[in-house]
């Protein structure tokens, strides 16, 4: 649950690098009411659970690790440092899984996106070599695109979709290169996850989401299948890589037709045979590349040829001998896997699921000395996989999961300086223990209270609650509180801090879900109501606290302790919002003090009725996040924006889509909605965990 400070003005997120992009509204509004835009703002690797600001400096907390300007999912960085260049235009909306040059130093990229600069297009987009998008290639695919491959005239794509623009196309389509038009005639096929052009013929892998997968190909131009065949493989195709007479073929397989090949192997191009190269990996081979007698393997394996390679190694192209290049990747908690390479004479890319490189922080991408295997300064920052590597003269070209390169690192909570729209220097660590999250912040004065699930700030003991100054690098104080349990919500006072959540001690002293302690020390105050069950939300209302969660539901006390009149609820309340004379109560639920409201209702402080505002929310629907503004309710319907009018509980015709996840917190301020929560895409634009709508709200 978060507070709700409406006094004050958000600008931004998270740090811009280029403080002339704060607020740089991207997307017309729409006829709505109100009339809010999306604009440009940052973005988080991670879930954004509590914001709170005091005019100046926005702070955040949740669970991220990185913060930074939004990129889109396709970005061009240097090739020397990683920094980002911001000369192409910006895709959107879902992943980039492939990159294949045009062949006139522009790009095909292939994937789950929805949107390529201004173009509405899905899973297939063409950037020019000026940097902007093609028209011509607003494509509309019922799926993914996992492989493309291009030939002299025609570009080719594989993945896991039914029709192309309309027309049917079993997971394979073939377009003209110059004219953006389909090509009639393409055979359907399994999942298609490998593509690869060798003179007239056109290779590719299958994966039938499990055993069999096969590679195969097609005669061109006429795309008909060829006599050629391998067989079955045990495994999926992810990667093919023509050279010469022979095609390298890697995957997740440990047989390919009746010969034992473990991942990876070479085949004759003409004969089908299986050669004997067998550099014999450990684990599954999903990314290749070939440079000069050098082949590169990417995956998630531990050993390749008995010796100790994770997740990246090079073998000889002929005989398939492990070469010396050997690197430490290592992912927190889990194996380390590379999906992405691009190789170049000075540097080996490497993308995937990582976090450390030769034990230095390097998350998702890196760059290796292809001789002495050495990481090299080179890092894009990217808050998320990078699926796709390519060249673009000293640049290179990123897609993936990301929605931002050039990342600050920050450990669950950071602070930016609303006037520059720069990271400030406060940047107090949550523990990296498992599990570990901020839930809740509040802020009064020079202190900012934290709560969640954690152990320690700043190396400090905390349990599950802190306090912080907003000074500097923002000092853990002397304020102690610890609870035995989960800090959800917290409402600061002069006087007090209120917190809820599921604790049933506060600094040792037993207090059932809701508590209030001093502000200063942490001691626990006598206030002690009592909450039967977890406590999701509490705002204060002139004289009253309200929480709001499952068991007693609702309640409200004034400060001695003493209960005042609410509306029964028959169901959970899961949020509460006060605009200075209203409560607004949100949760899953079917009746409010008699009346039947759907999960949403208005009460006045101190009675036990609801109002006659009966907002047009759809029943059955749980309620995880409501806003409040001047005229104005705001929730997440399981992914869609949802508004009412204050006056009439009337649903306004504001609502964009969530692609993914949920939105947590509404903060509704005089010029700008802000929204906060764990989510990738709003509106088709990569904006993940926060986004900034312009406008009145």
């Amino acid at each position: 649950m978060r507070i709700w400070l409406l006094s004050v003005v958000l600008v931004a997120c998270v740090a811009p690098s280029d403080p002339s992009e704060v607020g740089d509204t991207e997307q017309p509004a729409t006829a709505t009411t109100p009339a809010l835009a999306l604009a440009r703002t940052f973005v988080t690797d991670g879930p954004i659970n509590g914001a709170v600001s005091d005019g100046s400096t926005l702070y955040l907390g949740g669970s991220f690790h990185a913060i930074g300007q939004r990129s889109g999912q396709l970005a061009l960085v240097t090739g020397d440092t990683g920094a980002r260049d911001k000369s192409i235009a910006e895709l959107g909306g879902g992943a980039v899984l492939a990159v294949a040059d045009d062949g006139s130093g522009g790009y095909f990229v292939g994937g789950d996106f929805r949107t390529a600069g201004t173009i509405t297009t899905r899973a297939l987009a063409h950037l020019r070599a000026d940097g902007t998008y093609d028209p011509a290639w607003a494509e509309s695919i019922n799926g993914e695109v996992f492989a493309l491959a291009r030939d002299a005239t025609r570009l080719y794509i594989g993945g896991s979709f039914t029709t192309v623009n309309g027309s049917h196309h079993g997971n394979f389509a073939a377009f003209d290169l110059a004219t953006g038009a389909l090509v009639a005639d393409a055979p359907d096929m399994g999942n298609v996850h490998a593509l690869a052009v060798s003179g007239s013929y056109l290779y590719y892998g299958v994966d039938n989401e499990g055993p069999p997968g096969f590679v195969a190909r097609l005669d061109l131009p006429a795309m008909t299948a060829s006599s050629w065949t391998v067989g079955q493989a045990d495994g999926a195709i992810t990667s093919l890589v023509p050279a010469g007479s022979q095609i390298y073929v890697g995957g997740t397989f440990q047989h390919l037709g009746s010969a034992a090949h473990a991942y990876v192997a070479e085949i004759d191009q003409t004969t089908a045979a299986i050669g004997s190269f067998a550099p014999a990996p450990d684990g599954g081979v999903i990314a290749m590349q070939l440079a000069g007698s050098t082949l590169y393997l990417g995956g998630q394996f531990a050993t390749v040829g008995g010796q100790p390679r994770t997740a990246v190694a090079a073998v000889d192209a002929s005989t398939g001998a492990v070469l010396p290049l050997q690197v430490a990747i290592t992912a927190t908690g889990t194996s380390p896997f590379v999906e992405s390479l691009l190789a170049t004479p000075s540097a080996l890319y490497v993308g995937g699921y990582f976090d450390r490189v030769a034990a230095q922080p390097r998350k998702f991408a890196a760059a290796i000395d292809p001789t002495t295997g050495a990481l090299l300064a080179w890092n894009a920052r990217a808050t998320d996989q990078v699926q796709a590597l390519a060249a673009r003269g000293d640049e290179v070209v990123l897609g993936g999961q990301f929605t931002c390169v050039g990342a600050s690192a920050r450990a669950g909570l950071a602070a930016i300086d609303l006037s520059t729209g720069r990271a400030t220097a406060w940047a107090p660590a949550l523990d990296d223990t498992p599990g570990s999250t901020v839930w809740a912040l509040g802020l009064r004065s020079s202190t900012v209270w934290i709560g969640g699930t954690f152990t320690a700030i700043d190396g400090q003991p905390r349990a599950n609650l802190a306090a912080v100054s907003t000074a500097g690098t923002g000092a853990v104080l002397p304020f102690r509180a610890d609870t035995n349990g989960m800090v959800e919500t917290i409402a600061p006072t002069s006087a007090r801090l209120y917190l809820g959540g599921t604790f049933t001690t506060v600094g040792g002293t037993a207090r059932a879900h809701l508590a209030a302690v001093d502000p200063t020390s942490g001691a626990a105050l006598a206030w002690n109501p009592g909450f039967g069950g977890e406590v999701k939300s509490v705002v204060v209302a002139g004289p009253r606290l309200y929480a709001g969660g499952f068991g007693t539901r609702l309640g409200a006390w004034d400060v001695d302790g003493v209960a005042q009149p609410v509306p029964a609820v028959d169901g959970e309340v899961d949020e509460l919002a006060y605009d200075g004379t209203t409560v607004y109560v949100a949760g899953f639920y079917a009746t409010i003090g008699g009346a039947s409201r759907n999960s949403l209702a208005a009460t006045l402080p101190g009675t036990a009725t609801v109002t006659t505002w009966d907002p047009a929310m759809p029943a059955s629907r749980r309620i995880d996040a409501l806003g409040v503004s001047a005229g104005n309710v705001y929730t997440d319907d399981t992914g869609t924006v949802r508004v009412f009018s204050k006056a009439s509980g009337a649903l306004e015709t504001f609502s964009p889509r969530i692609l993914n996840g949920a939105i947590r917190t509404f903060i509704p301020q005089t010029h700008r909605l802000l929204a906060t929560g764990s989510f990738a895409n709003i509106a088709s634009v990569a904006q993940s965990n926060v986004a900034e709508f312009a406008g009145t709200p």
